[in-house]
């Protein structure tokens, strides 16, 4: 019975250290994200056209990049190209905030 009930708790430690790590957005889900928030600062005017195209150009950079290195290796990315990805990724979200918080005159 001890046995059972420390494999138990095991078990249940194990899971809900897993559970913060699922919890994190993966690339495909962070980068629809971006076009949505890309889309939404063009259609209120927080974009101009240039930022807009700028962005866009850079947003299907990023998503080539992903297919590339998916077809690649036939398979799952490796973490240093996961991590390329996620740099590219933190660039383009933090270049559409600072656009959209500080919008065209």
């Amino acid at each position: 019975m001890t046995r059972f009930l420390r494999a138990l708790s095991a078990t249940l430690l194990l899971a809900g250290l897993a559970l913060p790590i699922a919890a994190q957005p993966t690339a495909p889900v962070r980068l629809h994200n971006e076009y949505k928030r890309i889309q939404e600062g063009y259609k209120n005017g927080t974009l101009n056209r240039t930022q807009f195209k700028t962005d866009m150009v850079r947003w299907r950079g990023i998503r080539r990049q992903m297919r590339h290195d998916w077809h690649r290796d036939s398979g799952p990315m490796t973490n240093s190209q996961r991590k390329g990805i996620y740099r590219d990724e933190r660039r383009l979200s933090g270049r559409i905030h600072n656009q959209r918080q500080n919008p065209p005159q």
